[in-house]
């Protein structure tokens, strides 16, 4: 999921960035020297502040370290997938409020399809409602058990072969 946002460094705890909140798209056939039509395309500044995402082990004693060098490796690898688990959260599903970030879910202007009976329709559906838009997505985010879902559809819903390959294992699903 955060392969799919752009990150910057920061310079100071604050920041900036523009969030477009009307894209009306006028453009048509005009004959030479004729009045253009004009397309608006609204942006907004938007402000936010650093927040932190931590956590720690409970104590325990040095000598485990010492006696078992792989506990060190195990113990980072797991504490640093906790901080990316939450952080994707919170960039999904963020309340705003405190020091929670404003996830998608809860951003005003994101375009909402309704979930409809199955991944597979409801995902056709996103597609149109997009191009309606004149948008095309570029990646799709899915949780894993709609992944699931979809990488076991099957040709005749019981036991033909399965429609999908298992593509979706490289797809980023959120969890």
């Amino acid at each position: 999921l955060l392969d799919l946002i752009q990150r910057e460094r920061l310079d100071s705890n604050t920041f900036e960035f523009l969030r477009q909140t009307v894209a009306d798209n006028a453009a048509d056939v005009v004959a030479d020297g004729e009045r253009k039509p004009t397309s608006t395309y609204t942006f907004e500044p938007v402000e936010g502040r650093a927040r932190v995402i931590a956590h720690l082990s409970e104590p325990f004693p040095l000598r485990f370290l010492d006696d078992h060098a792989s506990v060190t490796d195990l113990l980072d690898q797991q504490m640093r997938r906790g901080v990316i688990s939450k952080l994707e959260q919170q960039v999904v599903s963020g309340t705003g409020t405190g020091e929670e970030f404003t996830g998608l879910l809860n951003t005003t202007g994101v375009t909402d399809v309704a979930y409809a009976g199955d991944p597979l329709t409801t995902l056709r559906r996103a597609v149109t409602t997009l191009q309606g838009k004149d948008e095309a997505p570029n990646a799709w985010v899915l949780n894993p058990t709609d992944a699931e879902e979809l990488s076991l559809t099957r040709e005749d819903g019981e036991t033909g072969g399965f429609l999908f390959s298992d593509g979706f294992a490289s797809a980023v699903v959120f969890g």
